[in-house]
């Protein structure tokens, strides 16, 4: 016997492998068809520098964005972390 709900199980995990597969997936975008394969094109990808934060001496390492998006922390090899507070470059 097929369990309940099967069919859509199966669909939600193919929309989910979707977009795990996608190369430039930059969206929060939902909507996605089994129509067609799912395709994010490589120019929506960010690629001039808006703000540059400075303060490490030495390379950075490891960033982190905080949950709500309002802050920003690194690491670098200068063995400094600094959480930058990034209300002060947006608005949200």
């Amino acid at each position: 016997m097929i369990p309940e709900n099967r069919l859509e199980i199966l669909l939600t995990q193919a929309l989910a492998h979707q977009k795990t597969n996608c190369l430039y997936h930059n969206t929060n975008e939902e909507n996605f068809s089994l129509y067609q394969d799912h395709f994010c094109d490589r120019n929506r990808i960010p690629r001039q520098t808006k703000i540059k934060l400075e303060g490490h001496s030495d390379e950075v390492w490891f960033i982190e964005f905080s949950h709500n998006g309002k802050f920003l922390a690194s690491a670098s090899r200068d063995t400094t972390a600094i959480i930058w507070s990034l209300e002060v470059f947006f608005i949200f």
